[in-house]
């Protein structure tokens, strides 16, 4: 980093970091290690109140490849580490394009999927219609309870399926309920074992479906319908692009300094 009388005039790398994950936050918490490192955190806006970091951000999104390569363009952005959402099906892809065409490196930072136990009892499906289509081969002589940590965007899935009783949980209160048959809760991970036994036991829950996002700060479910032999759904990650690809950000640093 070019100093002259012991000021910095200018950054050796201008990174964007198209985050919204832990890992995102824990790579933007490794930065001050690296001050010839700038650096903006790019959030999609899904969520009504995020945790911004202390470092320059955006929220929203880009217009697509064609937006994003401006936005490349126009902000002298040497490097991209897409720290995005392991279900996000659209913008990994724009982002390996739009790379690819303002001729900048990019790196994928994704974490590890969850891996079943010897206890679980999962039943592993590539999409929402095959989580429907599993549980409409159950009985129906009892109303199930599901337990459905799915995402608010992806709740119109299950508007058609009146016949079971649904505790859907979300970040954010949601304006609209779009599903009648359900009871709805507020609360922001990390969630702890003890949490999500009482919640499951409280709401007599008979199948668990989520997606299988990985990290720690939403396990805790996993562990507790393991201990009370519930049931899993869990729906399998999407396609991710071809690329370089890492687990953790001290990873990304490392590719990131390996740059300089």
């Amino acid at each position: 980093m070019p100093i002259i009388d012991n000021h910095v005039i200018s950054f050796s790398m201008n990174i964007l970091i198209l985050g919204g994950t832990s890992e995102a936050s824990e790579l933007v918490e490794l930065l001050p290690q690296y001050p010839d490192i700038k650096a903006t955190l790019s959030l999609a806006g899904r969520t009504k109140s995020p945790v911004l970091p202390q470092i320059n951000h955006r929220i929203g999104g880009f217009g697509g490849v064609a937006g994003l390569v401006s936005y490349i363009q126009d902000q002298k952005i040497t490097a991209i580490v897409c720290a995005t959402h392991p279900f996000a099906r659209r913008m990994p892809f724009n982002a390996q394009e739009a790379a690819k065409i303002a001729g900048v490196p990019i790196i994928h930072l994704l974490r590890k999927p969850w891996l079943p136990q010897a206890s679980d009892n999962w039943i592993e499906v590539d999409s929402h219609k095959d989580a429907i289509n599993h549980l409409s081969l159950k009985t129906q002589a009892i109303i199930l309870n599901i337990f459905l940590t799915v995402g608010r965007l992806e709740l119109a899935e299950y508007v058609n399926t009146p016949q079971y009783s649904y505790l859907i949980r979300s970040i954010d209160a949601l304006s609209a309920k779009p599903i009648e048959n359900a009871q709805y809760i507020t609360a922001r991970p990390p969630f702890s074992i003890e949490n999500e036994r009482k919640i499951m036991q409280k709401y007599k829950i008979d199948f668990l479906i989520t997606k299988n996002s990985g990290g720690t700060a939403t396990e805790a479910k996993l562990t507790a319908a393991r201990e009370l032999k519930i049931p899993v759904i869990l729906i399998n990650r999407p396609i991710r692009p071809e690329g370089l690809h890492v687990e953790v950000a001290s990873d990304a640093i490392k590719w990131l300094v390996s740059l300089k």
